[in-house]
Formats: structure tokens, sequence, C-alpha cells
């Protein structure tokens, strides 16, 4: 069984690339935004996260990643 790795990123390109990089190593779920990584977390509870520290600011605060 490969370990499971959750990739958080905006950038589209970014996630595909990490896609084809990775996929023969791990069982991949993503993320494009802190809504969606909390809640794909939740049911894909991963072994791992690579986390874009550079998000986007969430709508009320100036908190990035």
């Amino acid at each position: 069984m490969k370990p499971r790795l959750l990739i958080v990123d905006d950038d589209e390109g970014i996630r595909t690339q990490l896609k084809y990089a990775l996929r023969d190593e791990y069982t991949l779920a993503f993320a494009e935004d802190r809504v969606q990584a909390i809640s794909v977390f939740q049911e894909f509870r991963p072994t791992a996260v690579s986390l874009d520290l550079g998000l986007p600011p969430g709508a009320d605060t100036a908190d990035e990643g």
C-alpha cells in the first residue's frame, strides 16, 4: 500500500506537475484552498501533506498558508 499524500496548492500547473512526478510513489489527493484542504484531509487521512505556504489570504483575515 502506498503512502497517502495531500497536495495543497492554488496553482493548477504545480498540482499537475506534482501529480505526474509523484503518482507512482503515493496515493494522491489535491486541494486548491484551505477550506477544500480541511475537507479532503478529514476524508482522505493522508500520511503527509505538501502545503503551499503562499496560499491567498482568507476572506476575513490576512493569514496565509
